[in-house]
């Protein structure tokens, strides 16, 4: 088969010459649906979806899931929802479905991952009932969309997911549908493949990471990823022993977005546009350097015949898009011309190759890990990060929080005695700055951190109390858990705070105007009932906020929440004003209406 790589389109630039190259598969989102008629015969064509709308009322599954939905009546209100849209006064609403019949294959989730087996069994049968609509309109689904790197791995842990989403799988191998998964290279494209692995404190190291030969020994033919080349695993711990090896997989998003767990220190974090400087300072060209890694990936995945295409993220953008977009430069020169190139060659699969007698040997996934701590049962992945000021304009000698959330991704549940400590390992986002405790103490006990049990699977958010220096400056601090023996585990937590004179800081001050919400009577709440909480904030400060500004929630008691339960209930942790107000700015004096979508909780009570 001819290359595997295809667009990822926001817009259509460029589409004409996509074309031209011969691209085998292509991807548009939803405000470029209608531009699949232009795909002739042959290719593969994936529609998204939104998630989530106001205007249609369409949220997640898991939100509708936690509301009390079945999985056949949530599949149904999405698939009805998604299909009759609404384009203008005087117009008769349109079958969407039916009006791209170019479109082979619907994408309608995005990143939302199952957290436990009880939901993964939710979410399964959920599944399996949109493949079904899908069907009885002559179409196909793309199923799961999980973000890279997730769901964990776990082989034989009872949180494990995995094994929960395979009669979703087994309808999708007996029906036509596909598997969706996202997968992002680091700076390197195989750094975390095979044996270039990075050990817990960040340091390159040698370890197999891939499928073994009978004997146990390493087939260095086939590596598998932590990031990329991820799927490789999933598909022979789960799948190939279910007999599901063959069931087709696209990676309907594939770019450059680092990972802390495969960026060893000093290396890179960001997209490949943020890493141009990093690589011009290595004396690279960064553009013929992220071409090349995309070029890396397709020779992998044409080795595998049932991976099907992988969509480059993205082609063409808006908003914060624009720092993964490859529309217009030379990655998107060097990729058509490659896709070209490769029309007339063939692969050279390797998954019909004989399969390990024993068990493929598995590590958690949740942080990499050093040779000592493989039966370390401690692991931890990132999971969130919030602070109540602007770390870019600290005012000098000012106290502030920091709030980082973590997710036990192991097999042990962190007690009291669990600690959040400083860590002087560089990291590569602050190897460059002066680092200390920043006025805090060195070790935090979770109990002191008024943190509760975390069981696996759990999150826990974890806030600390610094001091910025009298001094302005630029200046960071590391922290990491520890296990009680004082072993640490997981990815280090850093923050880089910007201090700058106090006049030159300005004031960060609000007044609540009123709220409102559509549930009426807060004393009547029936379990898990939708409604949305507006509160409308004015600016009293001396600076203006901008689009970037948090709103985040923090579990912690004030003034009427001291005796009650405390529930984000169903809204995201952090989310940026743009998301709850459209605001991209609020000066001093003016008013904003945030607006957040809850849902009651399930058990009743205060």
């Amino acid at each position: 088969m001819p290359s595997k790589l295809g667009p990822h389109f926001i817009g259509t630039p460029g589409l004409p010459r996509w074309l031209q190259a011969g691209a085998r598969v292509f991807k548009f989102d939803p405000s470029s649906l209608g531009a699949s008629g232009q795909i002739p015969a042959g290719p593969l064509v994936v529609g998204k979806l939104d998630q989530r709308e106001d205007s249609l009322n369409l949220t997640d599954w898991k939100a509708y899931m936690n509301g009390g939905g079945t999985p056949a009546t949530v599949a149904a209100h999405r698939f009805n929802v998604q299909r009759e849209i609404f384009v203008g006064g005087n117009k008769p609403r349109v079958d969407r479905y039916l009006v791209n019949p170019r479109i082979d294959v619907w994408e309608d989730d995005n990143e939302v991952v199952p957290d436990n087996p009880d939901e993964a069994r939710w979410y399964s049968d959920y599944c399996i009932e949109m493949m079904r609509l899908y069907e009885s309109i002559g179409r196909r689904r793309a199923n799961f969309c999980f973000a890279v790197g997730t769901p964990d791995v776990r082989p034989g842990d009872p949180a494990d997911v995995w094994p929960h989403l395979l009669p979703a799988i087994r309808h999708a191998s007996d029906h036509g549908h596909y598997l969706a998964l996202h997968e992002y290279m680091g700076y390197e494209a195989d750094l975390g493949v095979g044996w270039k692995q990075i050990d817990g404190q960040r340091r390159l190291t040698r370890r197999w990471h891939g499928r073994r030969d009978a004997a146990g020994q390493p087939d260095e033919r086939y590596p598998y990823g932590y990031v990329a080349l991820r799927y490789r695993l999933i598909y022979d711990t789960y799948l190939r022993p279910a007999g599901l090896a063959g069931v087709p997989l696209l990676i309907t998003e594939l770019g450059c977005d680092s990972v802390e767990t495969v960026t060893p220190a000093g290396g890179s974090v960001g997209t490949w546009q943020e890493h141009r400087g990093f690589w011009s300072g290595a004396g690279h060209d960064p553009e013929a350097t992220y071409a090349d890694m995309l070029t890396w990936y397709d020779h992998h995945i044409r080795q595998d015949a049932f991976v099907r295409g992988a969509m480059i993220f993205t082609v063409g953008s808006v908003g914060i898009w624009a720092k993964w977009d490859i529309a217009g430069t030379g990655v998107e020169e060097r990729v058509l011309n490659y896709i070209t190139s490769e029309q007339n060659k063939e692969d050279e699969t390797m998954t019909d190759s004989p399969q390990p007698a024993t068990p493929v040997a598995q590590v958690n996934l949740g942080a990499a890990a050093a040779p000592a701590e493989l039966t370390n049962p401690n692991a931890a992945e990132t999971a969130g990060f919030a602070s109540d000021t602007d770390m870019n304009r600290v005012p000098a000698g000012a106290p502030f929080r920091a709030t980082w959330t973590f997710r036990n991704s192991g097999q042990s549940t962190w007690g009291g005695d669990y600690r959040l400590v400083y860590a002087d390992t560089p990291h590569p986002e602050t190897v460059n700055n002066a680092r200390s405790t920043l006025g805090a103490a060195a070790s935090y006990t979770l109990a002191e951190l008024g943190a509760p049990p975390v069981r696996p699977g759990e999150t826990v958010a974890l806030t600390l109390t610094f001091h910025a220096p009298a001094a302005p400056g630029t200046y960071a601090t590391n922290w990491q858990l520890a296990a009680p023996d004082g072993r640490r585990f997981g990815p280090i937590r850093w923050l880089r705070a910007v201090v700058v004179a106090v006049a030159e800081a300005g004031t960060l001050r609000y007044e609540v105007v009123s709220f409102t919400n559509t549930a009426g009577d807060f004393n009547n709440l029936q379990p898990g009932q939708e409604f949305s909480g507006t509160w409308t904030l004015r600016n009293t400060g001396s600076r203006a906020w901008d689009g970037d500004f948090r709103v985040t929630y923090l579990d912690r008691p004030v003034d009427g929440t001291a005796d009650t339960v405390r529930d984000p209930m169903g809204a995201k942790p952090v989310a940026t004003l743009r998301q709850v107000s459209g605001r991209e700015r609020v000066a001093p004096g003016e008013t904003v209406a945030i607006r957040l979508e809850l849902v009651a909780p399930n058990a009743p009570g205060a």
